[in-house]
């Protein structure tokens, strides 16, 4: 397993990535994110808006990314089910 505690600023995106050997699960510990992934073969994009306690799981090797929608700092947690995604 990995784990990552990561934290963006106001209107700040973390680039869109994927894992190819993990699913991720992210926890909000505080603030404002809008979740997105991307379907293969154009089949779309899906987005979520989530906050404090709420989780969002990004199954392995989906393309993703997240940003934070509020005005303050946010913060959340990454848990990842392999030590090299």
């Amino acid at each position: 397993s990995a784990a990552a505690r990561v934290t963006l600023q106001p209107g700040s995106i973390l680039q869109p990535h994927l894992h190819p050997r993990a699913t991720e699960l992210l926890y909000v510990v505080r603030g404002k994110f809008r979740v997105c992934f991307v379907q293969e073969l154009g089949g779309g994009r899906f987005c979520n808006d989530i906050s404090q306690g709420q989780v969002a799981i990004f199954p392995i090797d989906t393309i993703h990314y997240q940003q934070n929608i509020g005005d303050e700092e946010a913060e959340f947690y990454s848990v990842l089910n392999n030590e090299n995604p």
